[in-house]
């Protein structure tokens, strides 16, 4: 395999890890009756693209909806 589809394959890798992850919040969001904005559905599948870090994520979460826990925090632990 090629530099380049090895590259490819982690992205790949990567976007479907990020989709389980949006996924998996989405889901405890309903379970727990809460529901999402446009803007945060927009933010999180631009996350799974890519395009946010979960960082960018969490910030985003604490403008609009006040300082985040749970999940999210969840996630920023295990990624430091």
């Amino acid at each position: 395999m090629g530099e380049r589809h090895a590259r490819e394959d982690h992205r790949a890798a990567e976007r479907a890890r990020r989709r389980r992850e949006v996924d998996s919040v989405r889901h405890s969001t309903e379970m727990d009756g809460g529901s999402r904005t446009q803007e945060a559905h927009d933010d999180q599948e631009a996350y799974v693209r890519g395009e946010l870090t979960l960082v960018d994520l969490a910030e985003r979460a604490d403008r609009d909806y006040g300082r985040c826990g749970g999940t999210v925090n969840v996630w920023l632990n295990a990624e430091t």
